[in-house]
């Protein structure tokens, strides 16, 4: 078990491995599509989502500049504004910076920020899956599961953690098979600790494991989060041409933000 760094200790080597380009970084949020009476064949209920960027070190500061730019161009309609916060946007609440801002201009800002940063990312990466498929997938394997070391059955108990077990397997695999010093760098909304999950020894990723980080501090968390927001909208859209219902300006801009991914996206649980 790697030591855990002092907060000071973690800005300055990340910091460092930013300027040396020695690393790419992969950035990582969760969201969820929530409780909607949708029907199976459109969205599994209790539906939860995680969603990954992945960047090479000097494109981070290209990143962080793209976000930077969006930030001056919201605040002519949110002058409150201070990060990209995707549901924020969609349903923005009262006292919020996005509250009294029309839903086609906020549509359009979905999309401004999607394009501008979206050039600077090499790759995405996707997983969902819902309680009742879950519990459908995991249970005939529980003796297995029984098997499997401590930390991984404590995972497996939801279908939330278990969807996350199996994200950052993906991810190592990822990083495993580009052979590539790798800094995970996912959303501490959630969680207390600092590293979470640890990797085998053959498998490169920066302090052995997973950084815990503000999303207000790092914009390729928020780029995460976005496209999460977005692809979990698809469901909604899907259930509302399935019903002849009109589309909002906000279901337009996450479809929009949906193709622009197409070339990029990859997804964790169908993929090989």
């Amino acid at each position: 078990m790697p030591t855990v760094p002092s907060t000071d200790e973690l800005a300055r080597d990340l910091q460092r491995v930013i300027q040396e380009r020695s690393h790419q970084f992969i950035f990582v949020d969760d969201g969820g599509a929530g409780h909607h009476d949708m029907g199976e064949d459109v969205l599994v209920q209790d539906h939860v989502t995680y969603t990954a960027i992945i960047l090479k070190s000097q494109d981070v500061p290209l990143l962080n500049s793209a976000h930077e730019q969006w930030i001056e161009l919201a605040k002519t309609d949110a002058p409150m504004v201070r990060e990209l916060h995707g549901t924020e946007i969609i349903n923005p609440k009262k006292d919020t910076p996005w509250f009294r801002v029309d839903m086609s201009r906020r549509a359009k800002m979905l999309v401004i920020a999607a394009k501008s940063m979206l050039s600077c990312i090499s790759r995405v990466l996707h997983g969902h899956i819902g309680k009742a498929q879950y519990d459908f997938l995991v249970s005939p394997n529980n003796p297995a599961i029984c098997k499997l070391p401590a930390h991984v059955q404590k995972s497996l108990q939801t279908h939330k953690g278990g969807l996350e077990h199996v994200f950052h397997v993906a991810l190592g695999r990822q990083v495993k098979a580009t052979g590539v010093p790798t800094v995970i760098v996912q959303d501490e909304d959630q969680y207390r600790e600092c590293l979470k999950h640890q990797y085998a020894a053959d498998i490169p990723i920066w302090q052995g494991g997973i950084v815990y980080q503000p999303s207000y501090a790092w914009p390729g968390i928020q780029a995460a989060d976005l496209f999460s927001m977005a692809l979990c909208r698809l469901f909604r859209i899907k259930f509302k041409n399935r019903t002849l219902q009109p589309l909002s300006p906000l279901d337009l801009a996450c479809e929009e933000i949906c193709h622009l991914l197409e070339g990029k996206l990859f997804d964790v649980l169908s993929d090989p």
